[in-house]
């Protein structure tokens, strides 16, 4: 009896030790989860470029970067990079960038990522990247905006935007802030990212690229497109009604927001298209169709993630 009281209390020993020694361990992997949980959904990464390479057939550059420790790292530029002063960087500037935690990484060596916004390194601006809430709060509670009359905000096509930015993830460029938390500032400028569902395909009206807000996916996959640049590029004189909510092309076509019912004064009757326009960032939008069948033009189709509308001969 007494062999077995000493192995039962060297037993509980034992365990009490194994369990003091893990101990640590568990508040290693919970301040690791903890970790990553907190990871910011845009990170920044800085450095200086060795090397400049363009790629024409897909529109991109690379740059062959190395940190302040001598590291090397690439930074890929795709189209819809936010590239703050349109100031492509060269051979030995320092550039500052921000990259999405969120997106898949390539294991490679050295690592590459995938620019969402890039500034060339400057004494008086910095550049910040993340989601802004209704009191233009960032996530991280990092910075807070304070929009002056005169802050340039515009979206990711360089086009005027008077819309709300409460949940949108936004590029700021900014100077002096305060050493509060967070931090705020007056921004000299305000760039808005793409949002999901926004499609990056080319805009081509009559056989040029239209440099026009990008056209969108409504949830019942209707591809919408802005009417007012490509109503220009056609030929027409775009008119807005405030107070009717109407889109009026020179004196023949009509349309207002919300109302599926778009008239062309050719026709007896009002056309459905199944899509009302919908008014999105101050910008009026119509389905793809619309140039088809209301305007009408020979052509209005997507081909090789571009988007045509033109009067060529009829595509069939």
């Amino acid at each position: 009896m007494k062999l077995f009281a000493a192995t039962k209390n060297r037993s509980q020993a034992i365990l009490i030790a194994l369990l003091v020694a893990l101990l640590p361990m568990a508040a290693f992997a919970d301040e690791a989860e903890s970790e990553k949980k907190e990871l910011p959904a845009f990170q920044q990464i800085d450095g200086y470029v060795k090397e400049v390479t363009e790629n024409t057939d897909t529109d991109s550059i690379f740059l062959r970067m190395e940190d302040q420790e001598g590291n090397p790292f690439d930074l890929h530029l795709l189209e819809e990079t936010i590239v703050i002063n349109d100031e492509i960087p060269k051979e030995g500037d320092s550039v500052l960038a921000y990259y999405d935690t969120r997106k898949p990484m390539i294991t490679i060596y050295p690592p590459q990522y995938q620019a969402v916004a890039l500034m060339v390194s400057s004494d008086h601006h910095h550049l910040f990247v993340g989601e802004f809430d209704e009191h233009l709060i960032d996530s991280t509670n990092y910075l807070r905006l304070m929009m002056q009359d005169d802050t340039k905000v515009v979206d990711h096509q360089h086009q005027v935007y008077e819309g709300s930015l409460e949940g949108r993830t936004l590029a700021v460029l900014y100077g002096a802030a305060t050493k509060s938390i967070p931090a705020q500032t007056s921004p000299a400028l305000v760039v808005l990212l793409p949002e999901e569902g926004e499609n990056p395909m080319n805009l081509i009206v009559e056989g040029e690229k239209l440099d026009a807000p990008k056209a969108w996916m409504t949830e019942n996959e209707v591809l919408m497109l802005p009417v007012a640049p490509i109503a220009e590029k056609i030929g027409f004189n775009v008119m807005w009604s405030e107070e009717l909510q109407t889109v009026m092309l020179s004196d023949s076509i009509t349309l207002t927001i919300g109302e599926d019912a778009y008239v062309n004064m050719k026709y007896d009757e009002p056309i459905s298209l199944g899509q009302a326009p919908v008014l999105r960032d101050g910008r009026s939008f119509v389905p793809l169709s619309f140039f088809r069948q209301v305007i009408p033009m020979n052509n209005a189709y997507v081909f090789e993630n571009q988007i045509h509308i033109d009067n060529k001969e009829p595509m069939e």
